[in-house]
């Protein structure tokens, strides 16, 4: 989905996501929720709508690659717990 917010700046971006973050963190890797995301702003006042989604679906993608390793870590301690409960 997308969200957009007015007259955001990079920092308030980077808060913003900060605290969803902190919301939605938790130690147990089983219980966390991690979600991707690609945010970006404006750098020139004459960049279209299009160049914006373009950029944060970048942004995205990298994110993803970044979480490919704690995605693997999510699933090992899943199948330890389930283990654990048989």
């Amino acid at each position: 989905f997308l969200i957009i917010v007015k007259e955001a700046t990079e920092q308030k971006l980077s808060e913003m996501m900060k605290e969803l973050d902190q919301l939605t963190e938790n130690k147990d890797l089983v219980e966390h929720i991690s979600f991707s995301y690609g945010a970006t702003s404006k750098k020139h006042i004459s960049e279209s709508l299009t160049i914006l989604m373009r950029r944060a679906d970048l942004n995205l993608y990298e994110m993803k690659e970044k979480h490919k390793e704690i995605k693997e870590k999510i699933a090992n301690e899943l199948a330890r717990k389930l283990e654990l409960k048989k």
